[in-house]
């Protein structure tokens, strides 16, 4: 997907039109995998742009593939540092990067340029509420599903399955809580996402650092990807 300068209701004016500076958007997304909801997504977007006053953007729209790399939050980033973009729109924060902690960064560098980060989930975004708690709120929502799953999965009986990497039953036998040395594995894991290493280059650096599975076998490039992912679910 390439920039693609869009014109809202105010018409095709040029980005470098200082009439319209305070009005520059960029537009960014990690695109689902689906056409159909990827297209929906796109749509809202753009909507969302027009109903905040914005008459023009530029689409930084990320493929799936992209996922770990960001190739195009980093043409964004630069964009942003040359002074061509004033304010980023998203669906949710967190789309910004592969972990909560790494979006923090990614909205934070894009502060320091002068660049406001504006969320369709989150209209209440604001860098200056505690950040922590939103991470903590992310985080308490990936343990909350697995809750709910082991629950549903007792009640009608059935074998609870492996229970998700980063967290462990508790001692009541029906709650899990965080594993403090995987949820170790996975930080690690995001943090070298967000830096832009490969699938590949993060299960080599956890082998190298000790790292291992529950079975004790090195983490492969699968199990990395899975639990980024599942660390970046909101």
């Amino acid at each position: 997907m390439n920039d693609d300068m869009r014109e809202g209701a105010g018409g095709d004016t040029p980005l470098s039109d200082t009439t319209t500076r305070k009005r520059r958007a960029a537009l960014y997304l990690l695109a689902p995998g689906d056409a159909e909801r990827a297209k929906a997504l796109e749509a809202k977007l753009e909507d969302f742009a027009r109903t905040s006053g914005y008459t023009q953007w530029t689409r930084f729209y990320e493929r799936q593939e992209g996922f770990m790399a960001r190739p195009r939050r980093k043409v964004l980033v630069t964009r942003a540092e040359a002074g061509a973009i004033d304010v980023v729109l998203v669906p949710a924060v967190g789309m910004l990067a592969p972990s909560r902690r790494g979006a923090l960064r990614v909205a934070q560098t894009l502060d320091k340029l002068g660049v406001s980060v504006r969320s369709m989930a989150e209209p209440w975004w604001d860098l200056r509420e505690p950040a922590l708690a939103w991470i903590a709120e992310g985080e308490q929502r990936v343990l909350d599903r697995s809750v709910k799953a082991i629950q549903a999965k007792r009640q009608r009986g059935e074998r609870v399955g492996e229970i998700p990497y980063g967290y462990r039953l508790a001692s009541d036998g029906l709650t899990v809580e965080p594993e403090p040395n995987e949820q170790h594995v996975i930080a690690e894991a995001c943090r070298l996402a967000d830096e832009g290493y490969s699938l590949r280059s993060i299960a080599g650096a956890t082998t190298h650092a000790g790292f291992r599975s529950r079975a004790g076998t090195p983490l492969s490039h699968r199990q990395i990807a899975r639990m980024i992912r599942r660390a970046q679910e909101p």
